[in-house]
């Protein structure tokens, strides 16, 4: 019988040492975040696509109309080690970005098609000094991967980011209407008076943006939260050959909204 207590007592030690140890690796997992992370996110860009710097043909701002810009965004990181607090997240993205506006300019270096009967071709471009008041209105899609590193703190709850981006144009709508005057170099087509001029540089948008994002995650719940993102694009939209607007335009946009993450 007391054999039988032994062997049970061991037994029973046994049971406890090895619930122990399942108890022990169960809270170490729980405290120990997961190496891969998933979210998606959903938010709404505000922004434009505006000449960097400021020119100082630029007399007046009128009006500026920030469209409702939606992006959706899937992403996975993860972290260096198990114990760190950085980690590397790449994603993909499909958004808007686009604006209008309605500005005045005083003496702005443009490029048109005169309608001068001494003009050329009828489709080339002649340059001159445009003072008037011009409405633009930019609408702009594309497929986006950002790659960035990302800082955890406040036990996992914020998330600080920041990187690079790279993104694929999908559509683009860029249209100017012009009314003022425009005084060509050319003395040959002189003064011409431009009455609400519809121009369509929609075909002149690159077919690629590239640029710098930084940003932050907060979240409320472990998995529900928000977030909020600053995007400089470092190439201007148009090329080189474009002549009617001088000025470099970058995408500058900000961007809210909200995050689900995955995983932890």
């Amino acid at each position: 019988m007391k054999r039988l207590f032994r062997h049970l007592r061991l037994s029973l030690l046994l049971i406890i040492g090895a619930s122990l140890q399942l108890a022990a690796q169960s809270l170490a997992q729980q405290s120990t975040p997961s190496l891969w992370n998933f979210a998606v996110r959903a938010g709404l860009h505000v922004g434009a696509t505006t000449p960097v710097p400021t020119p100082r043909a630029l007399d007046h701002i009128y009006v500026w109309y920030p469209h409702l810009n939606p992006m959706i965004q899937l992403s996975a990181s993860r972290r260096l080690q198990a114990d760190s607090p950085w980690s590397i997240s790449a994603g993909i993205t499909i958004e808007k970005k686009g604006m209008e506006a309605t500005t005045r300019v005083k003496d702005m270096q443009a490029a048109i098609i005169s309608d001068s009967p001494y003009a050329g071709s009828a489709d080339e471009e002649y340059s001159g000094l445009f003072t008037g008041d011009n409405n633009t209105l930019i609408r702009l899609g594309y497929l986006t991967v950002p790659l960035q590193a990302v800082y955890h703190t406040l036990s996992d709850r914020l998330l600080l980011r920041g990187g690079i981006y790279a993104s694929l144009l999908l559509e683009s709508t860029f249209k100017v209407i012009i009314d003022g005057t425009m005084v060509y170099d050319d003395p040959l087509l002189g003064v011409d008076q431009l009455e609400l001029r519809q121009l369509d540089f929609s075909d002149k948008i690159k077919g690629a943006d590239f640029g710098l994002v930084v940003g932050a995650d907060y979240y409320f719940t472990e998995r529900l939260g928000a977030f909020a993102d600053v995007t400089f694009g470092l190439l201007p939209v148009t090329g080189s050959d474009f002549r009617a607007i001088p000025y470099a335009m970058h995408n500058v946009f900000a961007c809210v909204g909200f995050t689900y993450r995955f995983g932890r």
